[in-house]
């Protein structure tokens, strides 16, 4: 045992004083994690810059129709204007974090704010629209709101055509409903017009849109939160990225590790070593031992560098603890199932990379612990980096032991066997 421990600590120190490799291994991590960091919100989450949008406000408020047929009716009341409602909607305080609403005169003014840059959304209302919606209970098309956008900024451009749509919606809906009731009063007595009828569909038509607006904002504002004892902040876009960054080069810095037994293999050094009176297994095994001891010193580095560089709050320390353990398991038991198959550094180099980012692409680790849900955490499932970064996800929101049984019994399943067909076969070949 001892003689094993002494050549895994020969190549550890070995690895440590190879500076491209520490590069690969520790710096590569890091400075893509900050990266995506600065870029989608650091520490503090994943947020958009506030979106400047032009609005344009042509529309007035109208006057309720007469019922017919009643002589001397009083003066019918005032509603507000639709153009009116999606303005203020838009200017709430639920959304005055993402959207900043600049009021213009025209259409034209609105448009060439954002021709020039200054806006990425015009909101043009145009004249008429209550008056018509009003008037209208046939099915006929009134006037459109215009939302004239920069192509170059379709996410945020999109979040307000999301927001103007819902408000569209409401509209519609409320004016539909209160169309229908006007047109079936009219379709079972069609010798009278019930004017009545039809100014309270639609006074109840302004009511309701007034309410569906105010929904349609909230929808889009809020989200779920959690009180009491569960409640957790969020971690930001570092404590996100930077598993599914370090799983990754885990798996890197495991198969360059792991081939190191080829390049001594083809250098001579390792046939010499078998002429001594150390077993052979006793040499292959210090050989495995260094692959997991610099996929785990690698590991704790990275995670103290995230602790102190992001001040990110890993979790629990026992959950911790065992992901670290899983995860060098579950890189070098792959390493060293892979690199059995292959004869040469040559063929490592270019199979073992090969194998890594495509478990990395299908297991998410270029986008961490952030899920699009799905067909997609369905996939990750299918790979070790997938149900590690499902246990991270979990642990850095508070999780316990018991929250990530199931991802870390799938992971040291896989690392056993892996790692078990691969000692055979290196075995076999040095046997």
């Amino acid at each position: 045992m001892g003689r094993a421990l002494a050549i895994a600590w020969k190549d550890l120190k070995h690895t440590y004083r190879n500076v491209p490799g520490l590069a690969m291994m520790l710096a590569a991590p890091l400075a893509l994690t900050l990266l995506l960091g600065v870029a989608f919100g650091g520490s503090k989450g994943f947020s958009l810059p506030s979106t400047t949008v032009a609005v344009a406000n042509l529309d007035q408020a109208a006057t309720l129709p007469s019922p017919s047929g009643q002589a001397g009716a009083p003066t019918q009341p005032t509603v507000a204007s639709v153009g009116q409602s999606l303005v203020s909607a838009l200017s709430s305080k639920e959304l005055a974090d993402l959207l900043s609403v600049k009021k213009v005169a025209t259409e034209a003014d609105a448009r060439e704010l954002v021709d020039q840059g200054k806006a990425v959304v015009a909101v043009v209302v145009p004249p008429g629209l209550t008056a018509s919606l009003l008037r209208t209970t046939t099915g006929a098309p009134g006037p459109k709101v215009l939302v004239y956008r920069d192509p170059s900024k379709g996410l945020q451009a999109g979040v307000v055509t999301s927001v103007v749509q819902q408000i569209a919606d409401g509209v519609n809906g409320s004016w539909a409903a209160a169309a229908a009731a006007v047109n079936l009063s009219r379709a079972a007595d069609p010798g009278h017009d019930p004017g009545g009828l039809a100014q309270i569909a639609t006074q109840a038509e302004q009511r309701y849109s007034s309410i569906s607006q105010g929904q349609a904002v909230a929808l889009t504002a809020r989200e779920p939160r959690v009180s009491g004892a569960a409640a957790r902040k969020e971690p930001g876009v570092t404590a996100q990225v930077l598993p599914g960054m370090m799983i990754f080069f885990m798996f890197i810095a495991a198969m360059n590790a792991a081939r190191g037994i080829l390049d001594e293999d083809i250098a001579g050094t390792l046939p010499r070593l078998f002429t001594t009176p150390t077993p052979r297994g006793v040499i292959l095994g210090g050989k495995f031992t260094s692959v997991l001891a610099i996929v785990l010193s690698q590991t704790i580095v990275l995670l103290v560098a995230g602790l102190l560089l992001f001040r990110i709050d890993w979790g629990k320390a026992i959950p911790v603890v065992v992901l670290t353990l899983a995860g060098a398991l579950a890189a070098a038991g792959l390493a060293v199932f892979v690199l059995s198959f292959l004869r040469t550094p040559a063929q490592a180099g270019a199979l073992s990379t090969a194998v890594v980012i495509i478990l990395g692409l299908v297991g998410g680790n270029f986008v961490g612990t952030l899920s699009s849900g799905g067909v997609f955490d369905i996939v990750r499932r299918l790979t070790p980096n997938g149900w590690l970064l499902i246990a991270w996800n979990k642990t850095i929101r508070g999780g316990s032991l018991g929250d990530i049984l199931l991802p870390i019994a799938v992971v040291v399943a896989f690392s056993f066997v892996t790692f078990a067909i691969g000692v055979l076969g290196f075995r076999r070949r040095y046997a």
